[in-house]
């Protein structure tokens, strides 16, 4: 059967096709295309306060967005601006024409201009900053549709630092850039390539890392520093981990292995002698730093720094392993952050190449798009604005806008609650926090992180190459393995002084084995478990000293929302019913107070039914909405339609497309991740016919036959 597209609605597509397929080969499902713009900046001026670019008490203001189009291409986009924050009154203009964005396209919108289009929003009277170390935040989202979906995209979400003032006088001046020079073109630009003895002891080490020039050749500073697992954290440069939600919490094999491996090192070049690692420690298990004779990987030079351990010494595709039972991470030296334009807006761009075990390695029944060892990078603050005083608060993931992330944590529910996965401990109770005592999970379902992005093999720059990322990419100097960038946003922080911190967490396999390489069974070998590089890491906006902005203590200007703005209290898009009405332009929602029901929306796994009346299916709970398409020529792969929270499906299989069990029909039921393999074979002349929908945690509807009545009794379900 031939790659082909089903359109959405009816009994082969609404609710997760039913397919017919012949004996040359089994079904295959692909699930829908989820494009979806990610915030690349905002800049924000107001209209009738002070004119910096802080959103004050009261204040009304302009947005400026620069998005990034990093799914396929879409016509005819729309971009809307929502929110539930209480600290935002109202949106009083909220969509902007994008038009046409092709993949991999960037686009600003907006203007600081109120005679232009733009988005516009009134901060609360109530807003108020109190330390300007822990500002209040205005968090915002956009949506977006376009002629190729229906309804409103899912959202994606940012935040301002609001009610800020910039202090008295001049800010100090940019960081020297790299080559060490003030008052040149590379000002504010911190650079780590992991290529220079800038301690000048002989030897490239950590200790080297993140140093600053104070003139060309010469640096100074505070150095990174490697994070190592503990059992409690209290250590100097260690980290504690609990398990996930839902993970066997008290099992004695449910804890970070004892040893506490560390795989970080600086990954220097085959044969380089001045390349100790000492810092590192041992390598447990009998493994080494040195880089194996074909191991070369570097986006530039001969090094980088690496989060993986080496067993063979001349083929790192024989060798090239993880630790099991791990936290550890690589944490950069304090970075000041401008809060003025002159040094640049901030920002962080590293080069990575990630091959960490999930879904690729070990595929499960339910471990689609899942990590079984993960990445994440994490941001910390200085909570005191005294320069010489370093007050650190908790850590927190740091969302990036270019080569996001390529997997979500593995759920307990996905395979069993023995194969535990751990989160860092330092990380503050905020939700979600399901432990008592409660700890913010940041690397846990369905927190986004890494596993799978670039390649260690490929020896051209092609999209394959980017392996589950979307690139761009670019040729290891060596001529073999593909790097790919990732940006984030660092505006967030303005003013700021922060640590930066790039972490792994690897699961429980078993209670005994330390590494993949020592497990064997093709484990030994396999590539999916080779590391985490990282190399060029960028920052920008940089400055030489700590300066904090002050709190705001201006009142509101006095300005009130407009009177015949109509509401949208769940921040979905559309207007609810209100007095005065919506405009006739903007849709009305028909539950104003869930953010997940709105006329055209997929439904989602919350037990609830999120579409409206005139949907097609609408008074169905949970039933799949996504499109489907044949991808695979062989036919032995199949993906169902994405449902946002499900985590494992239910799939039929039935001779007849009834699906009844018994009248001389045959009919089974078997659970299933989204994206399975087919294991039957309809006997030669037959076809069989398939049919899907959530299990977990919600049970979704099995969807309306052809006459439209809702399937019941699905293979006597």
């Amino acid at each position: 059967m031939n790659p082909s597209r089903f359109a959405r609605g009816g009994i082969l597509t609404a609710i997760g096709l039913g397919a017919m397929v012949s004996s040359a080969g089994t079904a295959v499902y692909y699930p829908p295309l989820h494009p979806y713009l990610t915030v690349q900046s905002a800049a924000y001026r107001d209209l009738d306060g002070d004119g910096d670019r802080f959103p004050d008490t009261g204040e009304t203001g302009r947005l400026v967005l620069t998005l990034d189009n990093t799914g396929p291409g879409l016509t005819g986009v729309i971009v809307t601006l929502t929110t539930t924050d209480p600290d935002v009154d109202c949106i009083q203009s909220a969509s902007v024409l994008a038009g046409d964005l092709s993949t991999g396209q960037s686009v600003t919108l907006g203007s600081f201009d109120p005679l232009e289009p733009g988005f516009t929003f009134k901060a609360s009277d109530m807003l108020q900053t109190t330390s300007a170390t822990d500002p209040a935040r205005i968090d915002l989202c956009i949506r977006f549709t376009s002629r190729e979906y229906t309804g409103f995209s899912d959202p994606t979400c940012f935040s301002l630092e609001a009610d800020l003032d910039l202090p008295p006088g001049g800010g100090p001046p940019p960081l020297a850039g790299p080559d060490g020079v003030a008052g040149t073109a590379d000002d504010g630009v911190l650079l780590e390539d992991f290529e220079t003895d800038k301690d000048g002891d002989g030897d490239i080490t950590v200790n080297d890392t993140f140093l600053t020039p104070t003139a060309p050749g010469v640096y100074g500073g505070t150095p990174g520093f490697y994070l190592r697992g503990s059992a409690n954290g209290s250590g100097l440069n260690t980290v504690a981990g609990v398990t996930c939600g839902g993970y066997a919490a008290g099992d004695p094999a449910c804890i970070l292995d004892p040893d506490y491996p560390m795989d970080w090192h600086v990954h220097c070049a085959p044969g380089a002698a001045n390349c100790p690692n000492t810092e590192s420690g041992t390598c447990v298990g009998g493994c080494s730093y040195d880089t194996p004779a074909n191991g070369h990987f570097a986006h530039s030079g001969g090094n980088s720094m690496h989060m993986g351990a080496h067993f063979n010494a001349t083929d790192f595709r024989l060798g090239d392993t993880t630790h099991l039972r791990t936290l550890q991470g690589f944490v950069s030296a304090p970075i000041n952050l401008t809060l003025l334009t002159d040094s640049g807006d901030p920002g962080l761009s590293y080069w990575t190449i990630v091959r960490l075990m999930d879904d690729n390695g070990v595929l499960g029944p339910n471990n689609a798009g899942q990590c079984s060892d993960c990445a994440d990078v994490q941001v910390q603050v200085d909570q005191d604005p005294d320069p010489n005083v370093d007050d650190w608060g908790f850590w927190d993931k740091l969302v990036p806008f270019q080569n996001v992330y390529d997997h979500k944590g593995q759920a307990y529910s996905s395979a069993s609650a023995y194969y535990c996965e751990f989160t860092p401990t330092d990380t503050g109770t905020a939700p979600p926090a399901p432990r008592f005592p409660p700890v913010h999970e940041t690397m846990c379902f369905p927190e986004g992180l890494w596993s799978h992005c670039g390649s260690t093999i490929a020896t051209s720059v092609t999209p394959a190459s980017y392996n589950q990322c979307t690139g761009p990419g670019e040729l290891d100097s060596a001529g073999r393995g593909v790097w790919v960038q990732s940006k984030f946003n660092l505006t967030p922080y303005l003013g700021q002084r922060i640590r930066i911190r790039w972490i792994g967490s690897s699961w429980v396999f078993n209670e005994t084995s330390s590494s993949y390489y020592e497990i064997g069974s093709g484990f030994d070998r396999s590539s999916h478990d080779d590391g985490w590089w990282l190399d060029d890491i960028t920052i920008t906006g940089a400055i030489t000293r700590q300066l904090s902005p002050l709190p705001d203590t201006r009142p509101s200007p006095g300005s009130t929302c407009p009177t015949d703005l109509c509401a949208d209290a769940d921040g979905d898009g559309y207007g609810g019913p209100s007095i005065p009405p919506c405009p006739a332009d903007v849709p009305v929602d028909c539950d104003d107070g869930a953010p997940d029901t709105f006329p055209g929306a997929w439904e989602v796994n919350d037990g609830l039914d999120n579409e409206c009346p005139g949907d097609p299916g609408f008074g169905l709970v949970d039933e799949i909405t996504g499109d489907s398409v044949w991808l695979d020529p062989t036919n032995s792969y199949f993906c169902l339609g994405h449902q946002a929270g499900a985590i494992a499906f239910q799939l039929a299989v039935s001779d007849q497309k009834e699906f009844l069990k018994g009248q001389g029909q045959t009919c089974t039921l078997r659970t299933v991740s989204q994206c399975s393999t087919l294991t039957e074979t309809p006997p030669v002349g037959e076809v069989y016919y398939y049919l899907g929908r959530s299990l977990t945690p919600y049970t979704g509807s099995w969807g309306r036959d052809s006459s439209g009545t809702e399937r019941q009794g699905v293979c006597g379900s």
